[in-house]
């Protein structure tokens, strides 16, 4: 476990700089606030915290309104090339 070596600053600062190296890759934004989240969370609390995006992701699959999303964004595009190709 590194918390106990790492300051409060220098882990925010890590975090940041990481989810801007991320973002510069061209990753979207919910992988690469999860990626630097779990990679963070392996860093400072060791291999206890492996099961943290494990449970999050089951937690956000129980989400309901988060299921339907995927859904109504599809049948929304689908609408839109029906309207445009008559």
């Amino acid at each position: 476990m590194l918390a106990q070596y790492l300051s409060y600053e220098f882990i925010a600062l890590f975090m940041f700089v990481t989810m801007l190296v991320m973002m510069f890759t061209g990753q979207r934004v919910f992988g690469a606030i999860g990626f630097v989240a779990a990679a963070s969370a392996l860093l400072i609390w060791g291999d206890g915290s492996i099961e943290m995006p494990y449970t999050a992701t089951w937690k956000l699959f129980k989400w309901y309104p988060m299921l339907t999303l995927p859904l109504f964004i599809y049948i929304g595009f689908y609408d839109f090339r029906i309207r445009n190709c008559k």
